[in-house]
């Protein structure tokens, strides 16, 4: 929730403000890592180590438009299969002692990968899930452990995961759309009811000083 509320300054900051916030993170992440807290809730959940993981997708961005060179169409295709091959194959990559180093080399991927999909729909809609996912996701596997029936399946976060999607889905379709389709109108309705008064009124100042009307 932090980083939401702090995610319009730091996409506005400056690129050695975003450095200095990712070098600080890691320095502090791993410092007390070697001092043998590299458990619970310091590996995933503590803000301070976890916002250097936020920004580097903001670093990504902000390189790849100093970066003259771009790939082609099909080579943008290739970056995208190997994005989303190594988050399905992720546990089979064997990557837990260097997850770090994959995490930097997805992030520089980022830009690349949202180059080919900020057109399509659905990247659209997986982008308008991603907040309310966040807020569902708990509450949702509350619910889950606490009122479903056993045995669960051999994977058992399967089932609250895939729960969350669905009620992160419903709010996006029927709470966060209907809002905005809501707030839009009345911007639409503000602005006509304003352009509507400043043509109105100097036409019946006008007309006023000419004595067509009292």
């Amino acid at each position: 929730m932090t980083f939401y509320l702090l995610a319009p300054l730091l996409v506005n900051s400056r690129i050695r403000t975003i450095f200095a916030i990712i070098a600080a993170s890691f320095a502090a992440r791993f410092t007390w890592y070697a001092m043998g807290h590299d458990i619970d809730p310091w590996t995933y959940r503590f803000f301070p180590f976890e916002i250097g993981l936020f920004v580097l997708g903001i670093a990504a961005y902000r390189i790849s438009k100093i970066v003259s060179w771009w790939p082609g169409q099909k080579l943008l295709y290739v970056i995208f299969a190997l994005a989303v091959g190594s988050i399905l194959g992720y546990d089979r990559l064997g990557l837990s002692q260097t997850s770090f180093v994959y995490l930097f080399i997805f992030a520089a991927l980022i830009p690349y990968v949202f180059a080919l999909t900020r057109s399509w729909k659905f990247d659209r809609f997986l982008a308008d899930m991603s907040f309310p996912l966040y807020l569902a996701h708990w509450p949702v596997w509350l619910f889950c452990r606490d009122f479903l029936p056993v045995p669960w399946p051999e994977f058992p976060g399967i089932v609250p995961a895939l729960a969350s999607i669905v009620a992160a889905a419903g709010l996006v379709i029927y709470v966060e759309r209907p809002i905005e389709r809501w707030r839009q109108a009345r911007i639409r309705s503000g602005r006509n009811t304003f352009i509507s008064r400043g043509v109105v009124a100097p036409v019946m100042l006008q007309a006023r000083a000419d004595g067509i009307i009292e």
